[in-house]
């Protein structure tokens, strides 16, 4: 998740623990959770991350996938 990675720092998002990440052609958004626990929404995704729908979790601005 080096592209998400990149984008929250060029954004200088920082805290974010927990989110979902929706890159579909009708919707562009992510969503996460603070380390407060307020949800905050963006509309808009790095331009070069692949297409579907993500849940991540994110230590120290490491972002790592969540899998079922």
């Amino acid at each position: 998740m080096k592209a998400l990675e990149s984008f929250f720092k060029s954004k200088k998002i920082d805290g974010a623990q927990y989110g979902i990440v929706y890159n579909l052609e009708k919707r562009k958004e992510i969503r996460y959770w603070n380390n407060i626990g307020k949800e905050v929404k963006i509309t808009e995704v790095p331009t070069d991350l692949e297409n579907g729908i993500f849940c991540f979790r994110s230590v120290n601005g490491h972002i790592t996938l969540l899998e079922e």
